[in-house]
């Protein structure tokens, strides 16, 4: 079953085979892998058999997971279209312009997603705007996130006691 989810780029192997996908893998941050106490490959990724590491949660909280589901979905969303671009268009592979698109698409995503929780009046949401601040930070992204308002947070903060 797992080789049919190969994204049709070489049906006949298992996905981690495919140079398309391992390239496009490969160029999240290393220290991303670290957060995790199984390796990350194609199977516990895409059934979502992750575990992240004590330290990991505790400093990333449910940040750790987002991101993991954005750019689990970005990547499979953007290599399937590759896909179908090669196989009904006639286009040829281009590695370069799947990993432009995982990138921008993943930095939108993650942009949103910082937005609604500084939308959110939730008394947790002060916490899940650090724990991804402080992921986004790690990993070294450049994202364009809204300067922190310490102030608020700590309104938000106050509120739950």
């Amino acid at each position: 079953m797992l080789s049919t989810l190969a994204i049709g780029f070489n049906t006949s192997k298992k996905p981690s085979v495919c140079a398309i996908m391992d390239a496009v893998y490969l160029r999240l941050p290393p220290i991303y892998f670290g957060f995790f106490k199984s390796t990350l490959e194609w199977e516990s990724i895409l059934l979502f058999k992750v575990e992240p590491i004590p330290s990991a949660k505790s400093r990333y909280g449910y940040s750790l997971f987002v991101m993991l589901h954005i750019v689990r979905t970005v990547v499979l969303r953007c290599l399937w279209m590759h896909r179908n671009d090669i196989r009904f268009h006639e286009l040829s592979v281009n590695l370069i312009d799947v990993q432009a698109q995982v990138k921008a698409v993943v930095t939108l995503h993650v942009e949103r997603y910082y937005q609604d929780l500084l939308l959110k009046t939730l008394s947790h949401s002060g916490f899940q705007r650090r724990h991804l601040r402080d992921l986004v930070s790690s990993l070294g992204l450049t994202l364009v996130l809204p300067a922190e308002t310490d102030t608020e947070d700590a309104q938000l903060e106050q509120n739950t006691a």
